[in-house]
């Protein structure tokens, strides 16, 4: 089950959906989602990363249907999700091999637009473990019940500036977020337990990200499902508003570049991206609409 547990990294660096409570200063969304691209499909072609997705299949472009996970050779494994009538998403169910329904990942319960607890089921359908929110100011918290871990998202008006997470008991994970004048992310700092541990900056491109939207309208409840797997700790190239021709990951004085080769097809819309570590290709990825 550790693979369902370590579902993709899913958090918003820009917006949060509405709040709608004087409790918080956390401001709504005043920021119009892209243009819907027609997504119907993204995937590796080749060079997936190790325990995330390798293909993301959409019944809407606003709404991821399907994740399909890399493991062994034609793995066709898969989490599908479900959504409310007014698209907050409600969970996820794991389907195995055979596309036979196996049991449930997760389950959302929400007052009114906010995000209330999340059921996580990595234990097996009959124990969840429960994970509690709370908003205070500019603040969102997060407490995993079972063995009372936390975390949380700091926002400065409708910006994320911080996150932190407590990976293993007494041992958090922080980020910080830093973003120049126009108000775009240019770079991640992340720490352990507050001492340095490494540094994503960034580079983006003028081509609208078609994964954004999805992530953006759920941005809280992806967050929580995923906040307390041990592992978390950012990859976050699919979460920006545009797609990125240059990443850097800088950690104990050694510098490691992606750089990311976008081709469009005929009406402008990316159809490919080539991702280049230090010169050599790592992977390809591809969108169909």
């Amino acid at each position: 089950m550790k693979i369902i547990s370590q579902i993709s990294i899913i958090l918003s660096l820009l917006l949060m959906t509405s709040c709608g409570s004087d409790e918080s200063d956390i401001v709504d969304d005043t920021t119009s989602p892209l243009p819907e691209s027609g997504i119907s499909r993204y995937f590796y072609e080749s060079g997936p990363p190790t325990n995330t997705y390798i293909e993301l299949e959409f019944e809407d472009p606003d709404f991821i249907s399907k994740r399909y996970y890399f493991g062994m050779p034609d793995s066709r494994f898969y989490n599908l999700y479900s959504y409310d009538s007014e698209g907050k998403l409600t969970g996820a169910d794991f389907y195995n091999n055979a596309g036979e329904f196996e049991s449930p990942v997760y389950k959302i319960e929400y007052d009114g637009t906010r995000l209330k607890k999340v059921l996580l089921f990595s234990m097996g359908p009959d124990d969840p473990i429960e994970i509690e929110v709370t908003y205070s100011g500019n603040e969102i918290s997060f407490l995993k019940t079972d063995d009372g871990r936390v975390a949380s998202m700091l926002f400065d008006g409708d910006r994320l500036v911080a996150t932190s997470h407590e990976a293993m008991p007494e041992f958090f994970k922080t980020t910080e977020l830093i973003y120049d004048d126009s108000g775009e992310l240019i770079q991640i700092n992340n720490y352990n337990n507050g001492n340095p541990y490494y540094q994503l900056s960034f580079e983006q491109s003028d081509v609208a990200n078609p994964l954004y939207n999805f992530h953006n309208k759920n941005a809280i409840a992806f967050y929580a499902v995923n906040i307390f797997d041990i592992d978390f700790d950012g990859d976050y190239n699919p979460y920006l508003k545009n797609l990125l021709i240059r990443k850097t990951e800088s950690a104990a004085g050694t510098d490691l570049t992606s750089e990311y080769n976008i081709t469009r097809d005929a009406t402008g819309l990316p159809e490919k991206i080539e991702v280049y570590k230090d010169g050599t290709l790592s992977s390809t990825q591809r969108f169909e609409y």
